[in-house]
Formats: C-alpha cells, sequence, structure tokens
C-alpha cells in the first residue's frame, strides 16, 4: 500500500458524505460490525467536536465541567470500542488521532486546576454558545472535501486538502468575530483550532500553509481528472471522509 502524507481536520461539524471505499472499509464479515453502530458512531463523533449544529454547547461554569468532560470521556470510549473490533489498523490509526486530538483539545476544560486559561475560556464560553450551532466553516471544507474525492491527482490532493484548512481558519476567525467576544477570548479559541491539527498540519502541508501565499495561486481542480462513476453515501462526521480521501489517493502514512 502506497505511503502518503495525510492531514487531519477537526472541532468544527456539519453534514458531509463519504466515498463508497471508505464505507468498505468497514469490517462488515464481523456481526458487530452494523451500519447503526457506523451511524452512532457517526453522530458521537459530531458530539465529541462541540462546534456545528450537532454539536454540543461549551460548559459556561465550573459547576457545568465535570459533566462535559465525563461526557466526552464516555463518546470517545465507545468510538474507539467500535474502531478497534471494525477496522483494520490503517484506519484505527487515523481515527485514534482525531479522538486523541480531540481529546487534547477538551483538556483545557478537563483539567482539575483551576488555572487562569481555563478561567479566560469559561469567560468565553457564553458568548460562544451563542453561535456555535450557527458556524458553518465545516460546511464549506467538507463540501470541499466531497468534491475532492473524485479526482484522479494521486497526492497532490493534499495540496488542495491544506487550502482548504486554511480557508477554514479564515472562516472560523470571521464568524468568531461577534460584538460580544473579547479579543482574549477568540486568542484562545483560535489557538484550540489551530493545535487540533497543528502536527499533521507541519508534517504534511509543507508550505500550504497560513503563513504563506500558496493558497492563493493554487491551480483550479482539472476538470479532466475527475472521475463521474464515484458514489455517495451521506454521513455527518469528518473523520469518516478523511478515510475516503486518503483512500482514495491510495494509502496510509498515520502514526500511532
Amino acid at each position: 500500500m502506497m505511503q502518503t502524507k495525510i492531514f487531519f481536520l477537526i472541532f468544527l461539524g456539519c453534514s458531509i458524505f463519504i466515498t463508497a471505499n471508505a464505507a468498505k472499509s468497514l469490517l462488515l464479515n464481523k456481526p458487530e460490525c452494523t451500519q447503526k453502530r457506523l451511524r452512532e458512531v457517526d453522530r458521537n463523533f459530531m458530539k465529541l467536536i462541540v462546534i456545528g449544529e450537532n454539536g454540543r454547547k461549551f460548559p459556561e461554569s465550573y459547576d457545568e465541567l465535570p459533566k462535559f468532560c465525563k461526557d466526552t470521556d464516555r463518546l470517545i470510549d465507545s468510538m474507539l470500542k467500535f474502531i478497534n473490533e471494525c477496522y483494520s489498523p490503517d484506519e484505527q490509526r487515523i481515527f485514534k488521532i482525531y479522538f486523541f486530538s480531540a481529546k487534547r483539545v477538551v483538556k483545557t476544560l478537563c483539567m482539575k486546576k483551576r488555572t487562569k486559561k481555563l478561567q479566560n475560556l469559561l469567560e468565553t464560553t457564553p458568548c460562544v454558545n451563542t453561535i456555535v450551532d450557527k458556524i458553518d466553516c465545516v460546511d464549506k471544507i467538507t463540501n470541499q472535501t466531497l468534491q475532492l474525492i473524485p479526482y484522479n491527482i494521486g497526492a497532490t490532493k493534499i495540496n488542495y486538502a491544506c487550502c482548504y484548512y486554511v480557508d477554514a481558519l479564515k472562516c472560523a476567525e470571521e464568524q468568531l468575530s461577534v460584538p460580544c467576544m473579547t479579543n482574549k477570548g477568540k486568542e484562545i479559541l483560535m489557538d484550540m483550532i489551530r493545535s487540533i491539527a497543528g502536527d499533521m498540519v507541519n508534517f504534511a502541508c509543507g508550505d500550504y500553509t497560513e503563513s504563506t501565499d500558496r493558497c492563493d495561486h493554487i491551480a483550479p481542480l482539472p476538470k479532466n481528472k475527475l472521475d463521474k462513476s464515484y458514489k455517495f453515501t451521506k454521513f455527518r462526521s469528518i473523520v469518516l471522509a478523511q478515510i475516503g480521501l486518503i483512500e482514495s489517493i491510495g494509502g496510509f502514512a498515520a502514526q500511532p
């Protein structure tokens, strides 16, 4: 299996589609690996990543933290159980990078010590919760991912995917610019979003990042490379779309 760089986008949520090839990754020969359970994972992942109309509300006080953190652990444990039972090691690695990245992000909220950063974040969450289900940045990026998957352009897809991530950051920064949001709160939230994919973006994206202008000059996708025979199945979580994207390139290079 060809090794290729991969990138990961998380923390945002919307309705997406995955390729039929990605659906076939599921080990359906095992009785416990059903489409019903897959759809449950799909829904739970959207709750885990918080932002989006299918996500959750942020905790707004210290008293709300234990329930939020307990719910986060429950979501991760149930999804990892399904993934370990029903996917090959390659797909498991991708899922686990997503889940552990999400857990790292919410760790800011779930730490026992009451730090200044946590206090600043909790002061921001009432404002965030007024817009959290209206943020449509993932809508845009997952639609772009959907359009990218059927193109026969090999690992060049990574450059486009990285530019979609750059666009998502710009979108998030714009949509977090609401009157109730403080500059400090916005800075904390943007740092959380960037931290989710930071390591993988540094590894996979090269010069195609928000700190350069490469994405401003990337060529349009070549229409003559589009495979119009691709079929899609509707799901909500971006992690399944990313598996479809990587499989469409031809392999994995994720490490646990």
